[in-house]
């Protein structure tokens, strides 16, 4: 994790430096593979450290984060650009990893007990992704969590034109109402925290992709009954809501399929969940240019998928959680 937050340090830095559109991507570029790591370092600590309900609850804890980043940096990072450039924006970013890096350091001691850790083999290390792949109970619900992420990039790929230029939602407005989006992705991780205590972590991922699924057909009911953005929005405020109490309940679940191996495990469901959903941005992008149905039938498509895939994880692997102590 601290490797990953000095790199991405250097690489806000060097952006912040950049005389060239390429110099500039590829300094992005690594910034976004540092992310990535600490990313991933995060989750392989939260199951290091727990599992069950507190699992759930810590991983609803980290899409809450999620969910306020996007609300948050677009508002930070204008005014900064506004004030004093976009070389600003990366300076920004580079004490925030500063900041991030001096707070690990000093406040999150290794997680990992020194009996669980193995010396760094490449060969075992694809022979770790094979099992991974051939396990059941981790490949299900991790194929979930991929089809929920696919709902999710869906719809940031096309809200955009289908509000601004189906609806001619002014760009103002449509900030509010992205916004509310990061709202209901926090407010759906901290309900989802709440039920831990109550429900089981399959149940939650049930509740939630049902929700993701009902707020989509009444999205696209509203289209064709002409509610337009009127139920549009509304609806998909219900099927984000839904996304935040999915994911960290199905991050839990395929985290909980593991006791060893857990840095591969996190890295293997973070890389399957982004790929296919950055499969999902070009083609909802495509689809929004057709009309809105279009669009929201993607959006319903990937949500019953989700929740095909969820159904399928919860009858066939048992939820083996180890008790919190």
């Amino acid at each position: 994790m601290l490797a990953g937050l000095a790199a991405f340090i250097l690489a806000s830095l060097w952006a912040s430096l950049s005389e060239s559109m390429g110099a500039m991507l590829l300094a992005r570029f690594f910034q976004g593979l540092s992310v990535a790591l600490v990313l991933v370092i995060a989750m392989s600590s939260v199951r290091d450290l727990s599992s069950g309900i507190r699992a759930t609850q810590l991983f609803a804890l980290l899409v809450t984060i999620q969910g306020a980043a996007p609300i948050l940096a677009p508002a930070f990072g204008g005014i900064i650009n506004v004030h004093f450039g976009w070389r600003a924006v990366m300076l920004a970013l580079a004490i925030v990893g500063v900041l991030a890096l001096l707070n690990s350091s000093v406040c999150l001691p290794e997680t990992l007990a020194r009996e669980k850790r193995t010396p760094f083999r490449p060969a075992s290390v694809f022979g770790t992704y094979r099992r991974l792949v051939a396990d059941k109970r981790f490949i299900l619900p991790a194929l979930a969590l991929s089809s929920v992420f696919f709902f999710l990039f869906g719809y940031v790929g096309g809200a955009s034109f289908v509000y601004q230029s189906g609806y001619a939602l002014r760009s103002d407005i449509f900030g509010f109402v992205f916004g509310g989006t990061g709202v209901a992705m926090m407010l759906g991780a901290m309900t989802g925290s709440r039920l831990a205590s109550r429900c089981s972590a399959s149940l939650m991922a049930l509740l939630g992709v049902a929700m993701m699924s009902g707020g989509s057909a009444l999205a696209l009911l509203a289209v064709y009954v002409g509610a337009d953005l009127y139920g549009i929005v509304p609806a998909l405020f219900i099927a984000v809501f839904g996304f935040g109490i999915a994911e960290p309940s199905l991050m839990s679940i395929a985290m909980a399929s593991q006791e060893r191996a857990l840095g591969a495990t996190a890295a293997l469901l973070g890389a399957s969940t982004h790929i296919l959903g950055s499969l999902a941005t070009p083609l909802a992008g495509s689809l929004a240019q057709i009309g809105a149905h279009a669009w929201l039938a993607l959006l319903l498509a990937a949500a019953l998928v989700s929740l095909a895939l969820v159904f399928i994880s919860v009858r066939s692997v048992s939820n083996n959680v180890i008790p919190v102590h």
